[in-house]
């Protein structure tokens, strides 16, 4: 995933740590991908169904496999 970066994290009276942390973009853009997931399978009769191809592309939008 794009957007991460790896940011030491002192511990609270242990050792610390590298943990990664997404930018507030990345994250923006995942929250707004996962909302239209959300939006369009609520709408969709073929979804209810199952998964439409729509839902599929929306999914690989979310996940950062495409845009």
């Amino acid at each position: 995933m794009s957007g991460v970066e790896w940011r030491w994290e002192g511990g609270s009276g242990g050792a610390g740590h590298v943990q990664a942390v997404v930018s507030n973009a990345e994250f923006v853009r995942h929250q707004t991908a996962y909302r239209k997931y959300i939006e369009h399978a609520s709408d969709c009769p073929d979804c209810a169904e199952g998964v439409c191809p729509e839902a599929r592309r929306l999914w690989r939008v979310v996940k950062g496999r495409e845009q």
